[in-house]
């Protein structure tokens, strides 16, 4: 069969395995291939099984992940077993972008190891090489903006970058496959009761009476920065600055979480700083800005 090299589950070694080799001898007189003895895929934490109903389909699968990071699952460390967790998805996706970091050498490995099994695994999963290094939109960041603006999240990210220029036109179309896989998964797989959404002005108005006064002047001051078209990034390091001077070592836990609540009326959310470039000033002014 010219087969010289053949993979199989562990589960087949003690069994079909061996008598494979007895009637390729015997029968077909010929050297059986070289044997790869891989772990058990595992859906959800439990051994795939087709009898038991825990299964993926391909099709549904591709719905939420880039081809070469459904590839990637199947070319890593093939002698351990491998989960895919499909509610926790974005571990799968922040490892390949690690990998695709180590590869074009954005990133070092924690040893020539890793480095060099990073670049085996990235070349096995993807087709498609880049001439400069890509820049992907972490999963979960993609999965809060397309919760929030839905099929306008690229446009955003589009305006963004007319002023910072961030990424290539390879980069944003790379960013717009992220955002419908990973829109797509929060819809699957995040309750109702725990997407993100911003709430409105009465409810964040709300929240804003009952806050202190310090943090409230830093929310005026966090509108006035935006109000001057500083980016997400400098108003955050202007505003760091300004509590390490307040001395107030809660502070900054207290303005974070205020933001937060006076955005999504929740006490955490995405990485701020990349978050409130994409909003508009008006908003910023009237939800942050002291009347």
């Amino acid at each position: 069969f010219n087969t010289t090299y053949e993979p199989f589950g562990k589960d087949h070694f003690e069994g079909s395995w061996k008598s494979g080799q007895v009637i390729a001898r015997e029968i077909y007189n010929i050297e059986p291939p070289i044997p790869f003895v891989y772990e058990f895929f595992l859906v959800n934490g439990e051994k795939m099984s087709a009898s038991k109903g825990n299964v993926y389909v391909t099709q549904e699968i591709l719905e939420i992940l880039e081809q070469e990071i459904f590839l990637y699952f199947y070319t890593k460390k093939p002698e351990k077993q491998r989960d895919l967790t499909l509610a926790e998805i974005f571990r799968l996706v922040d490892e390949f972008d690690i990998v695709e970091r180590i590869y074009y050498g954005v990133e070092q490995g924690r040893n020539e190891h890793e480095t060099e099994d990073a670049k085996r695994m990235y070349d096995i999963s993807t087709n498609k090489k880049f001439s400069v290094p890509p820049k992907r939109m972490s999963y979960v960041f993609a999965s809060t903006l397309a919760q929030i603006y839905g099929k306008k999240a690229i446009e955003k990210v589009k305006e963004i970058n007319k002023k910072e220029n961030l990424y290539s036109e390879s980069d944003l179309e790379l960013i717009k496959i992220r955002f419908e896989k990973a829109g797509n998964w929060a819809n699957l797989y995040i309750p109702e009761s725990e997407r993100i959404k911003i709430i409105d002005d009465e409810e964040a108005q709300k929240i804003y009476l009952g806050l202190d006064d310090m943090v409230k002047e830093l929310l005026n001051k966090f509108a006035e920065m935006y109000a001057q078209n500083l980016s997400g990034k400098e108003i955050t390091i202007r505003i760091g600055e300004l509590i390490k001077a307040s001395g107030d070592k809660e502070l900054s836990i207290k303005f974070y979480k205020a933001c937060y609540m006076m955005l999504f009326g929740k006490e955490k959310g995405p990485k701020l700083a990349g978050f409130i470039d994409t909003l508009d000033k008006e908003f910023i002014l009237k939800r942050f800005k002291a009347d």
